[in-house]
Protein backbone atom coordinates (compact mmCIF):
# COMPACT_ATOMS: atom_id res chain seq x y z
CA UNK A 1 0.00 0.00 0.00
CA UNK A 2 0.87 3.62 -0.79
CA UNK A 3 1.73 5.71 2.02
CA UNK A 4 2.51 3.02 5.02
CA UNK A 5 1.93 4.04 8.32
CA UNK A 6 4.65 3.40 10.89
CA UNK A 7 3.59 0.63 13.16
CA UNK A 8 4.05 2.97 15.92
CA UNK A 9 1.68 5.16 14.53
CA UNK A 10 -1.19 2.74 13.53
CA UNK A 11 -0.58 -0.79 14.54
CA UNK A 12 -3.20 -2.08 12.47
CA UNK A 13 -2.83 -0.74 9.13
CA UNK A 14 1.00 -1.53 9.14
CA UNK A 15 0.39 -5.10 9.50
CA UNK A 16 -2.71 -5.38 7.44
CA UNK A 17 -3.01 -2.33 4.86
CA UNK A 18 -1.64 -4.21 2.48
CA UNK A 19 -4.35 -7.13 2.77
CA UNK A 20 -7.11 -4.82 2.98
CA UNK A 21 -6.18 -2.38 0.27
CA UNK A 22 -5.79 -5.58 -2.04
CA UNK A 23 -8.89 -8.01 -0.95
CA UNK A 24 -11.64 -7.99 -2.75
CA UNK A 25 -15.24 -8.58 -0.56
CA UNK A 26 -17.39 -11.05 -2.82
CA UNK A 27 -20.52 -9.75 -3.77
CA UNK A 28 -22.26 -12.40 -1.54
CA UNK A 29 -20.36 -11.07 1.74
CA UNK A 30 -20.58 -7.70 3.99
CA UNK A 31 -16.49 -8.97 4.82
CA UNK A 32 -14.31 -10.40 4.47
CA UNK A 33 -11.21 -11.95 7.15
CA UNK A 34 -9.19 -14.65 8.35
CA UNK A 35 -12.19 -16.25 10.07
CA UNK A 36 -14.22 -15.44 7.31
CA UNK A 37 -11.49 -17.48 5.04
CA UNK A 38 -11.76 -20.45 7.44
CA UNK A 39 -15.57 -20.63 7.47
CA UNK A 40 -15.39 -21.38 4.07
CA UNK A 41 -12.92 -24.05 3.53
CA UNK A 42 -14.92 -25.70 6.63
CA UNK A 43 -18.38 -24.89 4.80
CA UNK A 44 -16.62 -26.47 1.57
CA UNK A 45 -15.61 -29.68 3.64
CA UNK A 46 -19.27 -30.04 5.19
CA UNK A 47 -21.09 -29.36 1.74
CA UNK A 48 -19.27 -32.03 0.20
CA UNK A 49 -19.64 -34.39 3.29
CA UNK A 50 -23.12 -33.85 3.35
CA UNK A 51 -24.10 -34.56 -0.13
CA UNK A 52 -21.94 -37.72 -0.26
CA UNK A 53 -24.01 -39.00 3.26
CA UNK A 54 -27.47 -38.16 1.23
CA UNK A 55 -26.48 -39.55 -2.24
CA UNK A 56 -25.06 -42.85 -0.20
CA UNK A 57 -21.52 -42.40 -1.37
CA UNK A 58 -20.97 -42.53 2.61
CA UNK A 59 -22.67 -43.75 5.40
CA UNK A 60 -23.26 -43.03 9.00
CA UNK A 61 -24.82 -44.57 11.85
CA UNK A 62 -26.01 -41.02 13.68
CA UNK A 63 -29.48 -40.34 12.49
CA UNK A 64 -29.35 -36.82 13.76
CA UNK A 65 -26.34 -36.20 10.84
CA UNK A 66 -28.84 -38.04 8.24
CA UNK A 67 -31.24 -35.36 8.80
CA UNK A 68 -29.29 -32.84 8.45
CA UNK A 69 -27.89 -34.72 4.85
CA UNK A 70 -31.54 -34.46 4.20
CA UNK A 71 -32.51 -31.29 5.19
CA UNK A 72 -29.46 -29.97 3.33
CA UNK A 73 -30.51 -32.10 0.56
CA UNK A 74 -33.81 -30.20 0.74
CA UNK A 75 -32.65 -26.54 1.09
CA UNK A 76 -30.26 -26.93 -1.64
CA UNK A 77 -32.85 -28.42 -4.33
CA UNK A 78 -33.46 -25.10 -6.33
CA UNK A 79 -35.47 -26.71 -8.72
CA UNK A 80 -37.84 -27.95 -6.10
CA UNK A 81 -38.16 -24.75 -4.60
CA UNK A 82 -38.75 -22.51 -7.37
CA UNK A 83 -41.18 -24.93 -8.93
CA UNK A 84 -43.50 -24.48 -5.30
CA UNK A 85 -43.17 -20.51 -5.11
CA UNK A 86 -45.17 -18.82 -2.48
CA UNK A 87 -47.57 -22.25 -2.27
CA UNK A 88 -46.20 -23.64 1.00
CA UNK A 89 -46.75 -21.03 3.08
CA UNK A 90 -50.29 -19.73 1.88
CA UNK A 91 -51.62 -21.43 4.52
CA UNK A 92 -50.00 -19.92 6.99
CA UNK A 93 -50.70 -16.39 5.46
CA UNK A 94 -54.58 -17.38 5.42
CA UNK A 95 -54.71 -18.37 9.10
CA UNK A 96 -52.99 -14.98 10.42
CA UNK A 97 -55.69 -13.04 7.76
CA UNK A 98 -58.40 -15.45 9.55
CA UNK A 99 -57.74 -13.59 13.19
CA UNK A 100 -59.76 -10.54 12.53
CA UNK A 101 -60.29 -9.33 15.81
CA UNK A 102 -57.94 -9.07 18.92
CA UNK A 103 -59.98 -11.50 20.62
CA UNK A 104 -59.17 -14.16 17.52
CA UNK A 105 -55.69 -13.64 18.39
CA UNK A 106 -56.15 -14.28 22.32
CA UNK A 107 -57.92 -17.89 21.87
CA UNK A 108 -55.35 -18.55 18.85
CA UNK A 109 -52.40 -17.52 20.77
CA UNK A 110 -51.39 -20.87 22.27
CA UNK A 111 -52.12 -22.33 18.83
CA UNK A 112 -49.60 -19.81 17.43
CA UNK A 113 -46.66 -20.20 20.09
CA UNK A 114 -47.23 -24.23 19.30
CA UNK A 115 -46.77 -23.89 15.50
CA UNK A 116 -44.20 -20.70 15.96
CA UNK A 117 -45.86 -17.86 14.21
CA UNK A 118 -45.27 -14.46 15.26
CA UNK A 119 -45.71 -13.11 18.50
CA UNK A 120 -44.84 -10.04 19.60
CA UNK A 121 -42.22 -11.07 21.78
CA UNK A 122 -39.24 -12.92 21.68
CA UNK A 123 -37.93 -15.45 24.27
CA UNK A 124 -35.05 -17.56 25.41
CA UNK A 125 -33.67 -20.07 27.90
CA UNK A 126 -31.34 -19.93 29.99
CA UNK A 127 -30.28 -19.56 34.05
CA UNK A 128 -31.51 -17.40 36.05
CA UNK A 129 -29.89 -14.61 36.74
CA UNK A 130 -29.84 -15.18 40.84
CA UNK A 131 -29.50 -18.88 40.53
CA UNK A 132 -26.86 -20.12 37.83
CA UNK A 133 -27.91 -24.15 38.92
CA UNK A 134 -31.79 -23.33 37.22
CA UNK A 135 -32.72 -22.77 33.83
CA UNK A 136 -35.29 -19.57 33.88
CA UNK A 137 -37.98 -18.33 31.20
CA UNK A 138 -36.46 -14.67 29.49
CA UNK A 139 -38.58 -12.37 27.75
CA UNK A 140 -38.03 -9.77 25.68
CA UNK A 141 -39.97 -7.64 23.54
CA UNK A 142 -40.28 -7.68 19.38
CA UNK A 143 -37.41 -6.60 17.21
CA UNK A 144 -37.49 -3.38 15.74
CA UNK A 145 -36.87 -2.33 12.04
CA UNK A 146 -34.45 0.11 12.73
CA UNK A 147 -31.02 -1.50 13.72
CA UNK A 148 -30.71 0.59 17.52
CA UNK A 149 -33.71 1.67 19.78
CA UNK A 150 -31.86 4.96 19.97
CA UNK A 151 -32.78 6.07 16.09
CA UNK A 152 -36.26 6.33 16.95
CA UNK A 153 -35.61 9.37 19.51
CA UNK A 154 -35.41 11.75 16.53
CA UNK A 155 -36.03 11.63 12.88
CA UNK A 156 -33.29 11.99 10.49
CA UNK A 157 -32.38 11.47 6.72
CA UNK A 158 -30.67 8.30 7.52
CA UNK A 159 -33.76 6.43 9.43
CA UNK A 160 -35.85 7.62 6.70
CA UNK A 161 -33.41 6.19 3.79
CA UNK A 162 -33.67 2.90 6.07
CA UNK A 163 -37.22 2.74 6.42
CA UNK A 164 -37.89 3.17 2.71
CA UNK A 165 -35.82 0.48 2.07
CA UNK A 166 -37.78 -1.45 4.62
CA UNK A 167 -40.96 -0.42 2.72
CA UNK A 168 -39.82 -1.41 -0.51
CA UNK A 169 -38.90 -4.86 0.52
CA UNK A 170 -42.30 -5.59 2.24
CA UNK A 171 -44.35 -4.13 -0.59
CA UNK A 172 -42.35 -6.54 -2.83
CA UNK A 173 -43.33 -9.59 -0.91
CA UNK A 174 -46.56 -9.01 -0.36
CA UNK A 175 -47.40 -8.28 -4.05
CA UNK A 176 -45.59 -11.86 -5.02
CA UNK A 177 -47.82 -13.54 -2.19
CA UNK A 178 -50.47 -11.89 -4.52
CA UNK A 179 -51.62 -8.84 -2.29
CA UNK A 180 -52.96 -6.17 -4.55
CA UNK A 181 -50.71 -2.85 -4.58
CA UNK A 182 -53.37 -1.48 -2.17
CA UNK A 183 -54.01 -3.60 0.24
CA UNK A 184 -49.81 -4.01 0.19
CA UNK A 185 -49.69 -0.47 1.24
CA UNK A 186 -52.53 -0.45 3.54
CA UNK A 187 -50.33 -3.23 5.42
CA UNK A 188 -46.93 -1.65 5.24
CA UNK A 189 -48.05 1.56 6.47
CA UNK A 190 -49.55 -0.12 9.24
CA UNK A 191 -46.82 -2.20 10.18
CA UNK A 192 -44.35 1.10 10.13
CA UNK A 193 -46.65 2.49 12.56
CA UNK A 194 -46.65 -0.26 15.06
CA UNK A 195 -43.15 -0.08 14.66
CA UNK A 196 -42.55 3.54 15.78
CA UNK A 197 -44.91 2.54 19.23
CA UNK A 198 -42.56 -0.07 19.62
CA UNK A 199 -39.34 1.63 18.99
CA UNK A 200 -39.87 4.15 21.95
CA UNK A 201 -40.59 1.36 24.56
CA UNK A 202 -37.28 -0.53 23.42
CA UNK A 203 -34.14 -0.02 25.31
CA UNK A 204 -31.47 0.76 23.13
CA UNK A 205 -28.44 -1.55 21.98
CA UNK A 206 -26.12 0.50 24.69
CA UNK A 207 -28.23 -0.41 27.58
CA UNK A 208 -28.37 -3.62 26.12
CA UNK A 209 -25.03 -4.23 25.86
CA UNK A 210 -24.98 -4.14 29.97
CA UNK A 211 -25.90 -7.99 31.37
CA UNK A 212 -26.69 -6.62 34.46
CA UNK A 213 -29.44 -4.36 32.89
CA UNK A 214 -31.83 -7.50 31.91
CA UNK A 215 -32.42 -8.62 35.13
CA UNK A 216 -36.05 -7.87 35.78
CA UNK A 217 -37.55 -10.60 37.68
CA UNK A 218 -41.39 -10.73 37.44
CA UNK A 219 -44.61 -12.27 38.39
CA UNK A 220 -46.19 -14.84 36.72
CA UNK A 221 -49.45 -12.99 38.03
CA UNK A 222 -47.89 -9.56 37.15
CA UNK A 223 -46.99 -10.55 33.38
CA UNK A 224 -50.71 -12.00 33.21
CA UNK A 225 -51.74 -8.39 34.39
CA UNK A 226 -49.47 -6.70 32.44
CA UNK A 227 -49.81 -8.90 28.83
CA UNK A 228 -53.86 -9.68 29.37
CA UNK A 229 -55.05 -8.11 26.15
CA UNK A 230 -53.03 -11.35 24.24
CA UNK A 231 -52.96 -13.37 26.98
CA UNK A 232 -49.68 -14.25 27.08
CA UNK A 233 -49.40 -16.38 30.08
CA UNK A 234 -52.07 -18.74 29.10
CA UNK A 235 -50.33 -19.01 25.67
CA UNK A 236 -47.36 -19.96 27.32
CA UNK A 237 -48.81 -21.83 30.28
CA UNK A 238 -49.69 -24.20 27.62
CA UNK A 239 -46.64 -25.14 26.37
CA UNK A 240 -44.64 -25.31 29.50
CA UNK A 241 -44.08 -28.30 31.58
CA UNK A 242 -45.20 -26.41 34.37
CA UNK A 243 -46.13 -22.32 35.59
CA UNK A 244 -42.91 -20.81 36.88
CA UNK A 245 -43.54 -18.73 39.84
CA UNK A 246 -41.21 -15.88 37.71
CA UNK A 247 -39.56 -14.93 34.72
CA UNK A 248 -37.25 -12.26 33.75
CA UNK A 249 -38.04 -9.86 31.72
CA UNK A 250 -35.65 -8.21 29.89
CA UNK A 251 -37.38 -5.29 28.08
CA UNK A 252 -39.77 -4.50 31.28
CA UNK A 253 -41.04 -0.96 29.15
CA UNK A 254 -42.48 -3.05 26.17
CA UNK A 255 -44.33 -5.51 28.61
CA UNK A 256 -45.58 -2.67 30.59
CA UNK A 257 -47.08 -1.26 27.68
CA UNK A 258 -47.96 -4.54 26.04
CA UNK A 259 -51.99 -4.06 26.72
CA UNK A 260 -51.66 -0.36 25.02
CA UNK A 261 -48.96 -1.32 22.21
CA UNK A 262 -51.63 -4.13 21.05
CA UNK A 263 -55.21 -3.07 21.93
CA UNK A 264 -58.64 -3.86 20.37
CA UNK A 265 -57.85 -0.23 18.49
CA UNK A 266 -54.62 -0.79 17.28
CA UNK A 267 -55.20 -4.64 16.64
CA UNK A 268 -55.02 -4.56 12.88
CA UNK A 269 -51.65 -2.90 12.94
CA UNK A 270 -49.96 -5.75 14.58
CA UNK A 271 -51.83 -8.29 12.55
CA UNK A 272 -50.73 -6.53 9.40
CA UNK A 273 -47.13 -6.56 10.69
CA UNK A 274 -47.33 -10.17 11.74
CA UNK A 275 -47.84 -11.19 7.83
CA UNK A 276 -45.34 -9.16 6.80
CA UNK A 277 -43.53 -10.86 9.72
CA UNK A 278 -44.35 -14.80 8.11
CA UNK A 279 -43.54 -13.69 4.91
CA UNK A 280 -40.13 -12.41 5.40
CA UNK A 281 -39.16 -15.60 8.00
CA UNK A 282 -40.42 -18.26 5.61
CA UNK A 283 -39.27 -16.19 1.88
CA UNK A 284 -36.33 -17.68 3.07
CA UNK A 285 -37.22 -21.15 2.86
CA UNK A 286 -38.74 -20.78 -0.37
CA UNK A 287 -37.86 -19.76 -4.51
CA UNK A 288 -35.23 -17.80 -5.11
CA UNK A 289 -36.33 -14.69 -6.09
CA UNK A 290 -38.33 -14.55 -2.75
CA UNK A 291 -35.34 -15.18 -0.57
CA UNK A 292 -33.80 -12.72 -2.52
CA UNK A 293 -36.21 -10.30 -2.24
CA UNK A 294 -36.88 -10.74 1.57
CA UNK A 295 -33.03 -10.12 1.92
CA UNK A 296 -32.81 -7.15 1.09
CA UNK A 297 -32.88 -4.82 3.79
CA UNK A 298 -30.23 -6.39 5.53
CA UNK A 299 -28.15 -6.43 2.26
CA UNK A 300 -29.01 -2.64 2.56
CA UNK A 301 -27.60 -2.27 6.30
CA UNK A 302 -24.68 -3.79 5.14
CA UNK A 303 -23.37 -3.24 1.53
CA UNK A 304 -23.54 -6.54 0.79
CA UNK A 305 -23.94 -6.51 -3.04
CA UNK A 306 -25.84 -9.94 -3.82
CA UNK A 307 -28.25 -12.39 -1.99
CA UNK A 308 -26.10 -15.23 -0.01
CA UNK A 309 -24.88 -18.13 -2.86
CA UNK A 310 -27.49 -20.97 -3.07
CA UNK A 311 -25.34 -23.08 -1.49
CA UNK A 312 -24.05 -21.24 1.34
CA UNK A 313 -27.51 -20.50 2.66
CA UNK A 314 -28.73 -24.11 2.29
CA UNK A 315 -25.61 -25.06 4.60
CA UNK A 316 -26.68 -22.34 6.96
CA UNK A 317 -30.29 -23.46 7.36
CA UNK A 318 -29.14 -26.80 7.89
CA UNK A 319 -26.81 -25.76 10.69
CA UNK A 320 -28.88 -23.76 12.11
CA UNK A 321 -31.27 -26.91 13.32
CA UNK A 322 -28.25 -29.65 13.12
CA UNK A 323 -24.93 -27.44 14.02
CA UNK A 324 -24.33 -29.66 17.24
CA UNK A 325 -24.30 -33.09 15.10
CA UNK A 326 -22.71 -31.51 12.00
CA UNK A 327 -19.92 -30.38 14.34
CA UNK A 328 -19.51 -33.44 16.45
CA UNK A 329 -18.60 -35.06 12.95
CA UNK A 330 -16.84 -32.56 12.11
CA UNK A 331 -14.03 -32.62 14.90
CA UNK A 332 -14.19 -36.56 14.72
CA UNK A 333 -13.56 -36.56 11.33
CA UNK A 334 -11.08 -33.50 10.52
CA UNK A 335 -10.01 -32.64 14.65
CA UNK A 336 -9.40 -36.09 15.65
CA UNK A 337 -9.17 -37.95 19.26
CA UNK A 338 -6.03 -37.31 19.39
CA UNK A 339 -5.82 -34.00 19.05
CA UNK A 340 -8.86 -33.36 21.45
CA UNK A 341 -6.85 -35.18 24.05
CA UNK A 342 -3.94 -33.11 23.49
CA UNK A 343 -5.48 -29.81 24.14
CA UNK A 344 -7.41 -31.21 26.79
CA UNK A 345 -4.03 -31.97 28.34
CA UNK A 346 -2.90 -28.60 27.91
CA UNK A 347 -5.74 -27.12 29.48
CA UNK A 348 -5.36 -29.18 33.11
CA UNK A 349 -2.03 -28.29 32.96
CA UNK A 350 -3.27 -24.46 32.52
CA UNK A 351 -5.38 -24.71 35.61
CA UNK A 352 -3.08 -26.99 37.63
CA UNK A 353 -0.27 -24.83 37.14
CA UNK A 354 -2.89 -21.55 38.05
CA UNK A 355 -3.78 -23.59 40.87
CA UNK A 356 -0.49 -23.50 42.26
CA UNK A 357 -0.08 -19.72 41.74
CA UNK A 358 -2.90 -19.22 43.80
CA UNK A 359 -1.89 -21.44 46.87
CA UNK A 360 1.42 -19.79 47.02
CA UNK A 361 -0.45 -15.77 46.28
CA UNK A 362 0.42 -13.82 49.13
CA UNK A 363 -1.51 -10.48 48.22
CA UNK A 364 -5.34 -11.86 47.24
CA UNK A 365 -7.19 -12.55 50.98
CA UNK A 366 -7.49 -16.04 52.01
CA UNK A 367 -10.86 -15.64 51.16
CA UNK A 368 -10.57 -14.49 48.03
CA UNK A 369 -7.70 -17.21 46.96
CA UNK A 370 -10.35 -20.13 48.30
CA UNK A 371 -12.94 -18.66 46.48
CA UNK A 372 -10.66 -18.86 43.14
CA UNK A 373 -9.24 -22.39 43.87
CA UNK A 374 -13.02 -23.91 43.83
CA UNK A 375 -14.04 -21.82 40.34
CA UNK A 376 -10.85 -23.72 39.05
CA UNK A 377 -12.14 -27.21 40.17
CA UNK A 378 -15.82 -26.75 39.03
CA UNK A 379 -14.42 -25.58 35.77
CA UNK A 380 -15.71 -27.88 33.05
CA UNK A 381 -13.18 -28.68 30.02
CA UNK A 382 -15.09 -28.50 26.86
CA UNK A 383 -12.06 -28.49 24.11
CA UNK A 384 -12.59 -29.92 20.14
CA UNK A 385 -15.93 -31.17 20.20
CA UNK A 386 -18.56 -33.30 22.66
CA UNK A 387 -18.26 -36.51 23.96
CA UNK A 388 -21.65 -37.43 22.52
CA UNK A 389 -24.21 -36.66 20.75
CA UNK A 390 -26.14 -33.56 22.30
CA UNK A 391 -29.70 -34.73 23.67
CA UNK A 392 -31.73 -32.31 21.35
CA UNK A 393 -29.87 -33.41 18.08
CA UNK A 394 -31.62 -37.10 18.49
CA UNK A 395 -35.29 -35.51 18.83
CA UNK A 396 -35.33 -34.02 16.04
CA UNK A 397 -36.59 -35.49 12.58
CA UNK A 398 -38.90 -34.67 9.67
CA UNK A 399 -40.44 -36.57 7.11
CA UNK A 400 -39.15 -37.40 3.62
CA UNK A 401 -41.99 -36.57 1.71
CA UNK A 402 -42.10 -33.16 3.52
CA UNK A 403 -41.34 -29.76 1.31
CA UNK A 404 -38.84 -27.33 2.94
CA UNK A 405 -40.98 -25.59 5.04
CA UNK A 406 -43.15 -28.15 6.51
CA UNK A 407 -39.51 -29.65 7.57
CA UNK A 408 -38.82 -26.25 8.98
CA UNK A 409 -41.81 -26.07 10.21
CA UNK A 410 -41.40 -29.70 12.45
CA UNK A 411 -37.84 -29.00 13.45
CA UNK A 412 -38.63 -25.28 14.86
CA UNK A 413 -41.48 -27.22 16.58
CA UNK A 414 -39.34 -29.96 18.21
CA UNK A 415 -36.38 -27.51 19.14
CA UNK A 416 -39.41 -25.15 20.98
CA UNK A 417 -40.82 -28.02 23.01
CA UNK A 418 -37.18 -29.28 24.34
CA UNK A 419 -36.08 -25.73 25.39
CA UNK A 420 -39.62 -24.99 26.80
CA UNK A 421 -39.19 -27.99 28.59
CA UNK A 422 -36.31 -27.23 30.40
CA UNK A 423 -37.53 -24.49 32.24
CA UNK A 424 -37.07 -24.51 35.89
CA UNK A 425 -35.02 -28.04 35.25
CA UNK A 426 -30.93 -27.95 36.47
CA UNK A 427 -29.04 -26.14 33.74
CA UNK A 428 -27.58 -28.95 32.19
CA UNK A 429 -23.17 -27.95 32.11
CA UNK A 430 -22.35 -30.91 29.53
CA UNK A 431 -24.01 -28.93 26.68
CA UNK A 432 -21.97 -26.85 24.87
CA UNK A 433 -22.54 -23.24 23.89
CA UNK A 434 -20.41 -23.48 20.74
CA UNK A 435 -20.05 -25.92 17.85
CA UNK A 436 -17.18 -27.47 16.63
CA UNK A 437 -17.47 -26.11 13.40
CA UNK A 438 -17.10 -22.54 14.79
CA UNK A 439 -13.58 -20.42 14.23
CA UNK A 440 -13.62 -18.27 17.14
CA UNK A 441 -15.10 -15.35 16.95
CA UNK A 442 -17.15 -12.22 17.96
CA UNK A 443 -20.59 -11.36 16.30
CA UNK A 444 -21.16 -8.35 14.45
CA UNK A 445 -24.07 -6.69 13.18
CA UNK A 446 -24.58 -2.87 11.73
CA UNK A 447 -24.97 -0.21 14.89
CA UNK A 448 -26.71 -3.17 17.06
CA UNK A 449 -25.74 -5.71 20.25
CA UNK A 450 -24.62 -9.06 19.60
CA UNK A 451 -27.26 -11.74 19.48
CA UNK A 452 -25.89 -15.38 20.13
CA UNK A 453 -26.28 -17.74 17.93
CA UNK A 454 -28.27 -19.84 20.95
CA UNK A 455 -29.84 -17.48 22.47
CA UNK A 456 -33.13 -16.50 21.74
CA UNK A 457 -35.73 -19.31 20.17
CA UNK A 458 -38.18 -17.91 18.20
CA UNK A 459 -37.02 -18.40 14.51
CA UNK A 460 -39.24 -15.03 14.21
CA UNK A 461 -37.26 -13.02 15.92
CA UNK A 462 -35.42 -10.73 13.35
CA UNK A 463 -37.33 -12.32 10.68
CA UNK A 464 -39.14 -9.63 10.43
CA UNK A 465 -36.78 -7.02 9.96
CA UNK A 466 -34.88 -8.98 7.38
CA UNK A 467 -31.70 -8.33 9.01
CA UNK A 468 -30.27 -11.14 10.76
CA UNK A 469 -27.10 -11.75 12.52
CA UNK A 470 -24.11 -11.30 10.39
CA UNK A 471 -21.11 -13.40 11.92
CA UNK A 472 -17.74 -11.61 11.19
CA UNK A 473 -14.24 -11.55 12.24
CA UNK A 474 -13.20 -10.98 15.87
CA UNK A 475 -11.78 -7.94 17.48
CA UNK A 476 -7.97 -7.14 16.40
CA UNK A 477 -8.36 -9.47 13.39
CA UNK A 478 -8.16 -8.51 9.79
CA UNK A 479 -11.02 -7.43 8.39
CA UNK A 480 -12.46 -5.56 4.96
CA UNK A 481 -15.69 -4.19 5.36
CA UNK A 482 -18.79 -2.40 2.87
CA UNK A 483 -21.03 -1.78 5.72
CA UNK A 484 -23.03 1.01 5.13
CA UNK A 485 -23.64 1.89 8.76
CA UNK A 486 -20.77 1.88 11.98
CA UNK A 487 -20.22 -1.67 13.44
CA UNK A 488 -20.56 -2.34 17.05
CA UNK A 489 -19.11 -5.29 18.10
CA UNK A 490 -19.26 -6.71 21.65
CA UNK A 491 -18.84 -10.39 23.02
CA UNK A 492 -20.86 -12.98 21.53
CA UNK A 493 -22.79 -14.00 23.92
CA UNK A 494 -25.80 -11.54 24.23
CA UNK A 495 -28.98 -11.45 22.83
CA UNK A 496 -31.96 -12.24 20.32
CA UNK A 497 -31.12 -14.17 17.23
CA UNK A 498 -32.96 -15.52 13.92
CA UNK A 499 -33.08 -18.57 12.23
Amino acid sequence: MTDKPRIQDDLYMAVNGDWQEKTVIPPDKAMVSADSDLTDNIRAKLVKDLTALANGEQTTNDPALQYAAKLYVKASDKAARDALGIAPIVPRLKHLESLKTLADYKAALPELVQDDYPVPYDWMVMADMHDATTNQLHLAGFSTILPDAAQYAEDTPENQEKFDAWRKMALGLLEAAGYDADTAETYVTDALAFDQRLGKLTPTNEFLAVDTNWDHPTSWADLADETSNIGLTDALASALPATPATVNVLMPDVFAQMNTLISEANYQQWQHRAIINELLNDADLLSDDLRTQAGAYARFLTGQEAATEWVKAAFQLTNAFFADSVGLYYGRTYFGEKAKANITAMVEELIAQYQVQLNHNTWLSAETRDKAIRKLKTMKIKMGYPDAEPKLALQLHFDDSDNLVEAVAKLTSQVQAFRFGQVGQPVDRSEWRCRATWSTRATIRPKTTLRSPRAFCSRHSTALTGRGPLTLAAPGRRLATRSRTPLTITAPSTMRTGR
